[in-house]
């Protein structure tokens, strides 16, 4: 019976040694992805602020406004993106956090 559980505890312990290997290259490209999505909102937050101080010569108003329009929509559309990333990113650690803990629990029981 204890041998049973000893390699239960082991199966389980290699388990979640994958698991946390794939959870950090997984939080690797989504990190790597946040940090694309800061310098897309830098690129957008300069285009609007270019676009909000070009002067008179622009064609009209009209353009110029639904220009800026595009532009603030993209910022959000970036900015959700990101923060959803950024939330992926503490669930995974969270999970990785929880697993360590059990995986240190199970070493203890073993």
């Amino acid at each position: 019976r204890q041998v049973e559980e000893v390699e239960t505890l082991r199966q389980a312990n290699k388990d979640a040694q994958e698991w946390m290997a794939s959870a950090v290259t997984h939080v690797d490209v989504l990190t790597k992805q946040v940090q694309e999505k800061d310098e897309q909102l830098e690129q957008m937050a300069q285009k609007l602020q270019a676009a909000s101080e070009e002067d008179a010569g622009t064609p009209s108003l009209v353009e110029s406004e639904t220009k800026i329009a595009e532009l603030q929509k993209s910022l959000l559309d970036i900015t959700s993106e990101r923060d959803e990333l950024k939330s992926t990113v503490a669930k995974i650690n969270e999970d990785m956090s929880a697993l360590q803990e059990a995986n240190t629990d199970l070493r203890k029981t073993a």
